[in-house]
């Protein structure tokens, strides 16, 4: 079922990005047991289910992050060496140029909807372990 939602949620990504996530999500999904069993969790099919879910949106969270913040790194580097940005093909970047005004707009709309969603804690979760539990402890009232 979590795969299905999933894909419904990625379906109008590029397909390599799409192919990213299904392709996470279906190994998370293969690794379930030993997930469970190496979090100290008994295995419960739905919440595996649960679990694919999130670890799928994460991971397009940090396909949508990680560019923001190389991005941003680059440009501090860039303004650390005298310049104001950089040029990648004809794209000039740098902080109030249209391109990184999109990436960091789409980051802080993709933010704002996975808090909406309650689903932000999910991101500072340090490992899947991590992620586990705290669904396993919100579905059991810990």
């Amino acid at each position: 079922m979590s795969l299905q939602v999933l894909a419904e949620l990625i379906h109008e990504l590029p397909g390599t990005m799409r192919e990213q996530i299904e392709g996470y999500a279906n190994s998370i999904r293969d690794a379930g047991e030993e997930i469970f069993r190496n979090a100290g969790i008994a295995f419960d099919e739905q919440l595996l289910d649960e679990f694919i879910l999130v670890v799928g949106i994460r991971r397009l969270w940090t396909l949508v992050d990680s560019p923001y913040w190389l991005l941003q790194h680059s440009i501090n580097t860039a303004r650390k060496q005298g310049a104001n940005g950089f040029t990648v093909g004809g794209a000039v970047l740098e902080s109030g140029s249209p391109e990184v005004n999109r990436i960091t707009t789409l980051r802080q709309q993709f933010q704002d909807i996975l808090i909406t969603l309650q689903l932000s804690s999910y991101l500072d979760a340090r490992s899947l372990r991590d992620v586990l539990k705290q669904l396993h402890e919100e579905r059991h009232g810990r």
